[in-house]
């Protein structure tokens, strides 16, 4: 009886072991991906600042003066 108790004691902290390595690889897995989207977006935004920091750089270029009132939108 007693070896019973044990060897189902062991079972259960086996099986809850177990939940809590897949617990945790989900929450590995959704992490790496909210990191990717992160990584993504940095990307994005890093190069619409650099084509900001382009037309500024344009803007303030006495040559290109003439471009500062210069639009091809309706904007």
């Amino acid at each position: 009886m007693i070896w019973y108790i044990a060897k189902t004691q062991q079972i259960i902290s086996m099986k809850f072991s177990q939940l809590a390595i897949e617990t945790l690889y989900e929450k590995v897995l959704e992490l790496e991906q909210r990191v990717k989207v992160l990584e993504e977006e940095n990307v994005g935004m890093t190069n619409e600042l650099y084509e900001l920091q382009n037309r500024q750089d344009i803007l303030q270029d006495p040559r290109y003066k003439h471009l500062a009132d210069f639009s091809l939108g309706d904007s």
